[in-house]
C-alpha cells in the first residue's frame, strides 16, 4: 500500500492505478487502505468514473469503504462537476451508515454547484445544519459558489449574512464568488 499511496503523491495515479491492478494478479489481499490510495490516486487524475468503479469493486470483494475512500471518490466527481456521482456516494453512505463529515459535504456541496444545481447545494447545506456538523468558510464559498453560478444572487448575498451572524470569516473565493453573482445580474452596487 505504501508504493500505491507514494504514487497517488507523487502525482503518478496511472502508475499507483497499475500497480494495484497487478497486485490482484500477485494474489495479494487488498484492503480498505489500498483500495482508498487508489480512489484517491483516481481523485488526483480526475478519474471520476474509475472511482466509483474501485467503490463497486470493493463492496464486491467485501472490503468496505470508509469516510475517507468515499469522500475521495466524491472529490473526484467534485473535480469534475459530476453532481449526480457525488450525491449517488452520499446516498450510498447513509445507506451503509458511513459518517459524513464537512469533508463530505463540502465536496457534495462543490459538485452540485459546479453542475449548476444551486438548490441541491443548498439542500445539502441544511442537512450539515442538521447533522450538526459545523459549516465553515470553504462550506459557505460552496453554497455561495452554487449560488453564483444559478444566478440566485440573493441567496448567495443571503448566505454570506448568514456565514458573517455566525462568526465565520469568509474568504477570497466566497465574496469573490457573491460579487460575480451580484455583477453578473445587475445588482453590482450591492457588493
Amino acid at each position: 500500500s505504501a508504493v500505491v499511496s507514494a504514487c497517488e503523491k507523487g502525482d503518478q495515479w496511472w502508475l499507483a492505478l497499475q500497480l494495484f491492478r497487478e497486485m490482484s494478479k500477485g494474489h495479494v489481499a487488498r484492503d480498505t487502505i489500498i483500495y482508498g490510495a487508489a480512489v484517491i490516486a483516481c481523485e488526483k487524475g480526475d478519474q471520476w468514473l474509475l472511482a466509483l468503479q474501485l467503490i463497486r469493486d470493493m463492496i464486491h470483494d467485501h472490503v468496505y469503504p470508509d469516510t475517507i475512500t468515499y469522500n475521495a471518490a466524491i472529490s473526484a466527481c467534485e473535480k469534475v462537476g459530476v453532481w449526480r456521482g457525488a450525491l449517488q456516494i452520499l446516498r450510498e453512505m447513509s445507506d451503509r451508515f458511513v459518517v459524513m463529515d464537512a469533508v463530505t459535504y463540502n465536496a457534495a456541496l462543490s459538485a452540485c454547484g459546479k453542475g449548476g444545481e444551486w438548490w441541491r447545494a443548498l439542500h445539502l447545506l441544511h442537512q450539515m445544519e442538521d447533522s450538526r456538523l459545523d459549516r465553515d468558510a470553504v462550506t459557505y464559498g460552496a453554497a455561495v459558489g452554487a449560488c453564483a453560478k444559478g444566478g440566485e444572487w440573493s441567496r448567495a448575498l443571503q448566505l454570506v449574512r448568514e456565514m458573517v451572524d455566525a462568526c465565520i470569516e469568509g474568504n477570497t473565493f466566497t465574496f469573490g464568488a457573491l460579487i460575480c453573482a451580484c455583477e453578473g445580474f445587475g445588482q453590482g452596487l450591492w457588493a
